[in-house]
């Protein structure tokens, strides 16, 4: 199991991490929490490790964000190969490195 901390990669100024955690189990409702969170963000990062393109939530998220014309961009854990989710599949993509990161977040900056 791979655990990593994107507020590791993610440092650029004018940028803040949101982590959503929900105890929430009620599948409706965290669907309205997750739509939620994202409708407030400016931006979102899918994070693409080997399999989390399968995770049913991930493709909701991506629909999500592709349904409300956020950017995005995503970020490929190092070693791994797995593909972005389907509705993600035009991000551009960046490795874990702190300054491409930044230099992908600056990027969108500029077109917000």
């Amino acid at each position: 199991m791979l655990v990593y901390n994107v507020a590791q990669v993610i440092d650029c100024p004018g940028w803040e991490v949101i982590r959503f955690n929900s105890e929430e189990t009620d599948q409706k409702k965290l669907y309205k929490d997750i739509k939620n969170t994202i409708t407030q963000c400016n931006a979102a990062v899918f994070v693409v490790g080997n399999n989390n393109h399968n995770s049913p939530w991930i493709k909701k998220e991506a629909d999500i964000v592709t349904s409300k014309r956020k950017p995005y961009f995503l970020l490929q854990l190092p070693n791994t190969n797995g593909a972005p989710p389907e509705k993600a599949k035009k991000g551009r993509k960046t490795s874990w490195d702190r300054l491409e990161v930044n230099a992908e977040l600056r990027r969108i900056q500029q077109e917000l």
